[in-house]
């Protein structure tokens, strides 16, 4: 039998929905929109089924703030200032 595009097979709908879920994660939706939208009763149920994916999502944003402190020098009096109120 051959697939054709859009085909899909041996799919329910608990990979449809999971495949939605690690899509909507992987194209940077935040985990909370991402479990109201599944309808889990929490975010850490969420976190629990897309762990694999955040760990992923943290490592990409922790090299994000490395790059980031590398143009640190760059930085302008007036910006670096207003840090301060940032938290």
């Amino acid at each position: 039998m051959s697939t054709k595009p859009g085909e899909v097979h041996d799919a329910n709908l608990h990979t449809l929905r999971k495949t939605a879920g690690a899509r909507l994660i992987q194209k940077g939706v935040d985990i909370y929109r991402v479990s109201k939208f599944l309808g889990h009763s929490s975010v850490k149920v969420t976190e629990r089924h897309y762990v694999d994916l955040l760990e992923v999502d943290y490592q990409d944003m922790s090299a994000l703030l490395e790059d980031s402190t590398k143009d640190d020098s760059k930085v302008s009096e007036t910006r670096a200032s207003g840090w301060g109120r940032v938290a």
